[in-house]
């Protein structure tokens, strides 16, 4: 099962940061969006999509919905299931600018893997949120791949701590469980990654193959079992919900 998880932010001119539950729009003159035929463009020659084989989608407001779905086509596969994502997004969710890492490998991967799915805390500092719902879903190991398809000025927001060595260069995602206060030490030290990188971890996760392609290189060549759709209202002007229904041309809506 293959997935295509597409932010309309990603189709601004201009990158928008804001706070992940925002529902303020962004004003249409300081952030333009692509041109409808430039959307069809990418659609169809960088995601290989028709309008005459529509995929399955679904279309959400707030990001964080998609690993709620995720959690769905889980339950019904009795979680056995992975799914390579390829992730249009003007942003990597993964977590940059949060404490969620502390929540992720201080308390989630503590759990048995079949319950990690259970999260207790919602946004704020550590929670699961839209900023950070693909590092949630890697933990709860759902995740095989990831691609990140974005403008080339824009991979700015990759966290080091989720990645082999702390590198983000890595290209692997390989997520770590410390105790609590092995993280409080990283914290106080000052120099976070210099004082973690001296304690080991107690267990590192599968290694998820983790790629950043600018979207001019991006080429799928194998057909998505689901396209799905995120507005993002805080990270986008209202001009932008015009791109919504061309993307929808694509999508089998159910």
């Amino acid at each position: 099962m293959k997935i295509l998880d597409i932010d309309l932010d990603f189709f601004l001119l201009r990158k928008a940061n804001s706070t992940v539950t925002s529902e303020r729009r962004l004003n249409k003159n300081d952030y333009k969006c692509w041109e409808r035929q430039d959307v069809i463009r990418f659609l169809e020659e960088n995601c290989g999509l028709s309008t005459s084989k529509k995929i399955r989608g679904k279309y959400f407001i707030h990001h964080v919905e998609v690993f709620h779905f995720l959690k769905e086509i889980q339950m019904k596969n009795n979680f056995n299931v992975r799914f390579p994502i390829d992730h249009v997004d003007a942003h990597a969710d993964l977590g940059l600018g949060d404490a969620s890492y502390n929540y992720i490998s201080g308390k989630i991967l503590h759990m048995p893997v079949d319950e990690r799915h259970e999260i207790k805390q919602f946004d704020g500092w550590e929670g699961l949120s839209s900023g950070n719902y693909l590092a949630f879903a890697i933990a709860c190991r759902w995740i095989s791949n990831l691609k990140y398809i974005n403008n080339k000025d824009w991979f700015d927001d990759l966290p080091s701590f989720h990645f082999r060595d702390f590198n983000t260069e890595s290209k692997i995602i390989e997520l770590k469980k410390f105790y609590d206060d092995d993280i409080r030490k990283m914290i106080n030290n000052g120099d976070f990654y210099s004082k973690a990188s001296t304690i080991q971890p107690l267990d590192l996760e599968p290694p998820i193959p983790f790629e950043k392609i600018e979207y001019e290189n991006f080429r799928n060549e194998k057909t998505y079992d689901y396209i799905l759709l995120t507005q993002s209202p805080g990270f986008t002007p209202r001009t932008a919900d015009a791109l919504i229904d061309v993307i929808k041309e694509y999508m089998a809506i159910s």
